[in-house]
């Protein structure tokens, strides 16, 4: 998994101690969900073996609309993170530079994961995200109404779909790559000192 060298320089320069506990867990629950966006983008891109007794295309959907929960909470935890520093250096000498350049980087990544968060909000609390306009639910409800006799997904409009639907995922991706680098840059240029070690709090 890569990271952006923002937040490597970030995580390099941590010291092994001094930093308060809260802090390093909200720093590991972004990493973490960051790091399952990814996982969700690689298993969406393979079919289930037979073993599994998961139709591919039920299989896919989870993987899709797990995708745009994860880009969710993913957003909400970078939100927290950048909270967490801000708190955690209230009384620190850094804390006016800091509390502007995270400012800064709010706004930036506002405006970056806007469409994203928006698509996933607009579904959640009434409906699936693929719900059943989608060719994809169709299919997925037609085979569990027959499942006997429910022909293979026409090859074609399959692998277009899912083609289409990779791509969207890699593009989220993108989107959290660089919304990690918007908010590391931000902190670096308070926090990160010339030798490479983290200001403590």
């Amino acid at each position: 998994m890569l990271f952006p060298s923002a937040t490597e320089k970030f995580l390099q320069g941590l010291p092994s101690a001094g930093l308060p506990k809260p802090l390093l867990d909200e720093l590991f629950e972004c990493i973490e969900s960051y790091a399952t966006l990814d996982d969700a983008s690689a298993i969406a891109a393979y079919n289930p073996s037979a073993s599994l007794r998961v139709s591919k295309v039920r299989y896919l959907l989870f993987a899709l609309e797990a995708h745009v929960n994860e880009f969710y909470i993913f957003s909400q935890r970078l939100d927290a993170l950048l909270t967490r520093l801000e708190r955690t250096y209230r009384s620190s000498e850094v804390s006016a530079a800091l509390r502007a350049q995270l400012k800064s980087a709010r706004q930036l990544i506002a405006a970056e994961r806007s469409s994203t968060v928006a698509l996933r909000g607009r579904h959640v609390h009434q409906r699936r995200y693929f719900d059943n306009t989608s060719p994809l639910r169709r299919m997925s409800l037609d085979a569990l109404r027959h499942p006997f006799d429910y022909p293979a997904p026409e090859r074609r409009l399959w692998k277009r779909i899912k083609v289409l639907e990779l791509r969207r995922l890699r593009q989220r991706n993108h989107t959290a790559l660089r919304l990690l680098k918007l908010a590391f840059i931000a902190i670096n240029r308070v926090l990160l000192l010339p030798h490479g070690a983290i200001i403590p709090p």
